[in-house]
C-alpha cells in the first residue's frame, strides 16, 4: 500500500493527547496577550494587510498592489463576517462604518485576525512535523520537531501578528512535502500536483521560487521526459496565477509577485528592458533580491539572533556537518537541499533580513539536527534536545512576557506627546516611528497624502478621506521625513530633508534611536549612494538638537525601535 504523502504516524491515545497539548501549548504562545496594548501594538506590515484586506470590498482589489493574496483572501473572508455581523446587529449601517473603524479604532479587526494568524501559525506545527516523519520515520523525531516548532521564536512571535508568512509557512511546507513524494515516485501527474503547490507557495511568499531549481534537479535524477518538465511548468503557472491573478490584471505594481517572484524586476533589470525602473522600485521597496541594498553577514546574525538563538544555530550546523561527513549523505544531498545554499545566498543581498526570512530554512535545519541526535546515544540525544528545547523556550517566553507586560514605544510617547506638547505646534516625524494616530490639522493630513502620492501614485486616498473628515482645527501641525532613495525621486523634495529646514520650522523632532539607523543607513549608502542625505541629514539632528525625552525599546513589539523626542529652538528665539 502507497503511502500518503502527508502522513502522520500510527498514534495511541496517549500519543494522540501529547500531540494535541503541543499544539494547544504553540497556539497558547501566540495567542495569549495578542490584544494588549491595541493599535500601539500593531507593526507597518499589520496595517498594510488590513489596508490591503478591506480593499477587497470595493472591487476584490482588481489593479492593485496585493502584498500577498491568499493570506489576503483569508483575511478578507473573516472581515466580511465580522461586518455582515455588525450590519445584522445595526452597528454598521454601510460598509463606510466599517472603513471608519479602521482608520479612527481598528483594534477589533487587529484581534480577529491576529486570532486567524495564530491559528495558521499553529498549523505549521503539525505540517513540520508530519514533513520530518516524511524524511526520519521515527516517531521520536515526529513528536521532537512539533515540540521544537511549537516554541521557536521566530514563528511564536510571527504567529503573534498578522504577517502574510502565517499563510506562506504552511503552504512552503505542503509544497516541499510534496517535492519529497515526487522525488520517490515521479510520474506526470505527480509533477503536474508538485507545480502546482510550489507555484501557490510562491504566491503567498517569493522565497518559495527557490524551489523550482528543486524540480528541475528531481526531474533530471529522475530522467523523466521533456514533456513532463513542461507540464510542471504549467502547473507552477496555474497554482501561481489562480491563487494570486493580481500580477495579471497590474503588472507594474505587483512586479515581484509573478510565478518568477523577486526574480523578474532582478531579470529585467539585468536584460535592461526599457521602463523596468519604475516598475522595479516595488522589488526596491519590498525587499526583493534585486534591490542590491542587502545587509550581508550582519543582516544574517542579527536574524539569527532574534529567530532562534546561537545555540539551535550551533547544534544544527553541527548535525550538517555530522550528515556529511560520516553517513545519511543521501539526506542532505535529496535535491530539496538546493533550497538551502540558494536561498541563503539570496538573503545577502536581501533589504531587510529580518528573522521572518529565516523560516523556509528551519525545516532543513530541523533534518540535520534530528538525524544526528537519532544517531547518537540516547542519554546524549535527549540532553541536548532538552538543552534546545530550553533555549528556544526561553527565548520565546522572554519575547512573549515582555510583549504583553511592556507598553509598546509608541504608546508611551503618545501619551507623553498629548501630556506635554501643546495643540498647534509643528511637529516633525520620522515615518515608521508613530502610527497612531495624534489629533492633526486638515493641513496636516493633506500635506501628507500629497507627498504619499509621490511614492504611490495609484492612491485613491480613502483614508485619508475619512481622517480629514475627524481632522482637529486644534491638533498638531505634522510633517513628516520619509526614507527613500534620492536617485529614484531626482527632481522632487519629498518631506522635509535638511537641518536648516528644520531649525526654522519646527517646535520638536521625533525619531527612532538614530545611532542605531546611522549604522543601517551607511551600509546602505555604500550601495546606493541616493541614501547619503540621510546619513547627512540624521546626524545633524542628533548634533543640533537635545534630547527632551527617550523611549528605550524594550522588545515590547516585533521589530520595535526606540523614540526620542527632541526641542528645537526655534531660529530668531
Amino acid at each position: 500500500m502507497k503511502k500518503r504523502w502527508l502522513e502522520i504516524p500510527e498514534l495511541s491515545n496517549k500519543e494522540k493527547l501529547l500531540l494535541f497539548s503541543i499544539l494547544l501549548f504553540g497556539f497558547l504562545l501566540r495567542f495569549i496577550g495578542i490584544w494588549k496594548y491595541l493599535p500601539f501594538s500593531v507593526i507597518p506590515d499589520e496595517n498594510l494587510l488590513l489596508k490591503e484586506t478591506l480593499k477587497f470590498g470595493e472591487n476584490f482589489n482588481i489593479g492593485e498592489a496585493v502584498k500577498s493574496a491568499p493570506h489576503s483572501f483569508i483575511n478578507f473572508f473573516f472581515c466580511a463576517i465580522y461586518y455582515l455581523t455588525n450590519k445584522i446587529t445595526g452597528v454598521f449601517q454601510s460598509p463606510e462604518d466599517m472603513a471608519i473603524k479602521f482608520v479612527r479604532e481598528p483594534s477589533d479587526l487587529y484581534f480577529i485576525l491576529r486570532t486567524v494568524s495564530s491559528i495558521l501559525s499553529t498549523s505549521s506545527i503539525l505540517l513540520m512535523a508530519i514533513f520530518i516523519y516524511k524524511v526520519i520515520r521515527k516517531k521520536g523525531a515526529f513528536f521532537w520537531s512539533a515540540l521544537l516548532y511549537a516554541i521557536l521564536p521566530v514563528s511564536v512571535m510571527i504567529g503573534r501578528t498578522m504577517k502574510e508568512d502565517n499563510t506562506a509557512v504552511p503552504l512552503f511546507l505542503i509544497s516541499i512535502t510534496y517535492l519529497l513524494t515526487l522525488y520517490e515516485e515521479g510520474g506526470v501527474k505527480r509533477f503536474l500536483i508538485g507545480g502546482f503547490l510550489t507555484g501557490s507557495a510562491v504566491a503567498a511568499k517569493g522565497y518559495a521560487v527557490f524551489l523550482y531549481p528543486v524540480i528541475f534537479l528531481i526531474w533530471l535524477e529522475r530522467r523523466e521526459k521533456l514533456s513532463v518538465l513542461l507540464l510542471s511548468l504549467l502547473g507552477i503557472i496555474a497554482g501561481n496565477s489562480i491563487i494570486n491573478p493580481y500580477p495579471y490584471f497590474n503588472l507594474d505594481r505587483n512586479i515581484t509577485l509573478t510565478f518568477l517572484g523577486p526574480l523578474l524586476p532582478l531579470l529585467l533589470e539585468v536584460l535592461g528592458i526599457t521602463g523596468a525602473e519604475g516598475s522595479f522600485r516595488y522589488a526596491k521597496v519590498a525587499g526583493g533580491i534585486g534591490g542590491k541594498i542587502g545587509e550581508g553577514v550582519f543582516g544574517i546574525k542579527t536574524a539569527i539572533e532574534d529567530a532562534t538563538g546561537w545555540f539551535f544555530i550551533l547544534i544544527s550546523a553541527i548535525g550538517f556537518f555530522y550528515c556529511l561527513l560520516k553517513r545519511n549523505k543521501d539526506k542532505i544531498l535529496h535535491p530539496a537541499f538546493l533550497f538551502i545554499p540558494l536561498y541563503f545566498s539570496s538573503l545577502i543581498l536581501y533589504v531587510q533580513c529580518y528573522d521572518k526570512y529565516l523560516l523556509p530554512l528551519i525545516p532543513f535545519l530541523f533534518i540535520v539536527l534530528l538525524i544526528f541526535l537519532y544517531d547518537i546515544k540516547p542519554i546524549y540525544r535527549y540532553f541536548l534536545l532538552g538543552l534546545t528545547a530550553f533555549s528556544l523556550l526561553f527565548i520565546s517566553l522572554k519575547k512573549v512576557i515582555t510583549q504583553i507586560k511592556e507598553p509598546p514605544t509608541e504608546k508611551r510617547a503618545f501619551e507623553w506627546i498629548m501630556k506635554n506638547i501643546k495643540p498647534g505646534e509643528k511637529i516633525l516625524v520620522e515615518i515608521g516611528t508613530l502610527h497612531y494616530l495624534l489629533p492633526e490639522t486638515k493641513e496636516s493630513v493633506m500635506r501628507e497624502y500629497e507627498e504619499y502620492r509621490k511614492f504611490e501614485p495609484y492612491i485613491k486616498g480613502k483614508t485619508f478621506e475619512i481622517r480629514l473628515k475627524f481632522a482637529d482645527e486644534n491638533g498638531y501641525d505634522i510633517y513628516r521625513i520619509y526614507h527613500y532613495d534620492r536617485e529614484l525621486f531626482p527632481d522632487e523634495k519629498v518631506g522635509v530633508d535638511n537641518v536648516e529646514e528644520i531649525k526654522r520650522m519646527f517646535d520638536y523632532v521625533i525619531t527612532g534611536d538614530i545611532p542605531q539607523a546611522l549604522e543601517k543607513w551607511k551600509r546602505l549608502a555604500e550601495k546606493r549612494p541616493g541614501y547619503k542625505w540621510m546619513i547627512e541629514l540624521y546626524s545633524a539632528i542628533e548634533r543640533e538638537f537635545q534630547p527632551v525625552v527617550r523611549f528605550p525599546s524594550k522588545g515590547s513589539k516585533l521589530y520595535e525601535g526606540s523614540i526620542v523626542i527632541y526641542r528645537v529652538k526655534k531660529e530668531g528665539n
